[in-house]
């Protein structure tokens, strides 16, 4: 079974289900996690306004320099999962920031 979303007229798309934008603080030390993921989650688009290094899993989280590291500007799309929480350390230096978290489908 194909796990591609349908368009209004029942055709499989290629297009991701876009869900809800929230956001978690980017700082040094670390910020705040986002999640958990609601059930259905397969992929997150991730952005930060901050040079940021990412980890994704289940809680506790603690992110370190040897994360997938974020730069600003950058639009990352990564694999997740239901119960999945993301969360970020600021790269030393540079001011605190929003990494902003939208889950897909």
């Amino acid at each position: 079974m194909s796990k591609l979303i349908k368009d209004s007229n029942g055709n499989q798309s290629r297009f991701i289900k876009i869900g809800d934008t929230g956001r978690a603080i980017v700082s040094d030390p670390g910020g705040a996690s986002h999640g958990p993921l609601p059930a259905g989650v397969t992929l997150v688009k991730l952005v930060s306004d901050q040079p940021c290094y990412v980890l994704i899993g289940e809680l506790p989280l603690i992110p370190t320099v040897n994360d997938f590291f974020l730069p600003a500007g950058v639009v990352e799309y990564v694999g997740a999962k239901e119960g999945d929480s993301i969360d970020s350390l600021g790269v030393s230096g540079n001011p605190s920031g929003f990494l902003f978290v939208t889950a897909a489908a």
